[in-house]
């Protein structure tokens, strides 16, 4: 079926607080439950590894993730993965996002992969935020992936998650995504981030609802953003002399190869907040200081380039130097 819940007899795959998904499908409770609680009713069996062997009866270091169903027949729920591949079971999954966010209650959680049920999602509602007329909500999302890409990924979207489809709008509109490959210290990395973002979000709500609802306020056209980008993203200064011919041409090369990418960066920021930007270009964005920042944002998360791939990326635009370059730009913006 087009959602991709996991079915495994009656089993129909998700679990939903205050209201169903827009298939029907799954358990709903008016107020919700904490992740355990409402992942321990979706009845799924614990996952288990189970070594693979040769023809001839020897043991191999492979070995497939398997579970029981409800018919007591075992279900192959991974391909066949090497003895250096860590991973975490759905059960287990969900305790970390218990732990993560103080028992916090899910507004959705449930499985994946209508065959394998080999992803367990779950999204956490946050605060509602009202910008010049238009509500925005915003939700905290947790997939764990018993697949050989990625093993979590963890964001925050405006997407309520209760498919597959639903899903990937989700992930494709998040603000920034951290993920955590199949290594050694996979749950240690996913704990630590699901509460570094957790804590984020929640300490900081009041301040960004506050914020926005400032820079809403404040008219901004194309002139003013340029010119305030100079402060936000500033050029480097021409590089001091060093006494050395070769050195000096290297530095001003550097610097300006530098200071292109950064006017690059300049009119890129433009461009999003003229209407190119996910969202932007609405009543609630269009000529304000709030689509401006907007815009700022996108580009940090999105357009950065980053050493490292998405983990560097993630890292960057949450807690690294793109957390500074958002805050700046949100001075600089509510004093125009």
């Amino acid at each position: 079926m087009g959602h991709e819940l996991y079915e495994d007899g009656t089993f129909t795959g998700a679990y939903f607080g205050r209201q169903s998904g827009w298939h029907t499908l799954g358990l709903t409770d008016e107020e919700s439950a904490e992740p355990v609680e409402a992942y321990a009713k979706l009845g799924v069996g614990r996952e288990r590894a189970e070594t693979l062997y040769l023809s001839d009866g020897r043991p191999t270091n492979w070995s497939v993730i398997m579970r029981d169903g409800k018919d007591g027949k075992p279900i192959v729920v991974s391909e066949p993965v090497a003895g250096t591949w860590f991973w975490l079971p759905h059960a287990e999954a969900a305790e970390i996002a218990s732990r993560a966010t103080g028992g916090h209650k899910v507004e959705t959680i449930g499985v994946i992969g209508a065959k394998r049920g080999d992803i367990m999602f779950c999204t956490f509602p946050m605060r509602e935020v009202k910008v010049v007329g238009e509500e925005h909500k915003q939700y905290v999302f947790f997939l764990s992936s018993l697949r050989r890409g990625t093993a979590s990924v963890l964001g925050v979207t405006d997407v309520r998650m209760v498919c597959w489809n639903t899903i990937e709008l989700g992930i494709s509109r998040a603000q920034s995504i951290f993920k955590a490959g199949h290594r050694p210290n996979v749950v240690a990395d996913t704990l630590a981030w699901f509460q570094e973002v957790w804590g984020t979000a929640q300490d900081r709500g009041d301040e960004i609802v506050a914020c926005a609802e400032h820079l809403a306020t404040i008219r901004v056209n194309e002139k003013m953003l340029a010119e305030a980008m100079v402060t936000i993203l500033p050029f480097r200064p021409e590089p001091r002399a060093t006494g050395s011919s070769k050195r000096d041409k290297d530095n001003a090369t550097w610097v300006a190869a530098a200071n292109a990418r950064t006017a690059q960066a300049h009119s890129l920021v433009v461009d999003l907040f003229n209407g190119k930007g996910a969202g932007l270009g609405t009543a609630a964005t269009a000529d304000n200081a709030w689509g401006a920042y907007n815009a700022v944002a996108e580009y940090v998360d999105h357009y950065v380039p980053a050493r490292g791939g998405e983990v560097a990326r993630a890292e960057f635009a949450l807690v690294g130097d793109g957390v500074q370059i958002k805050s700046r730009a949100a001075k600089v913006l509510g004093k125009l």
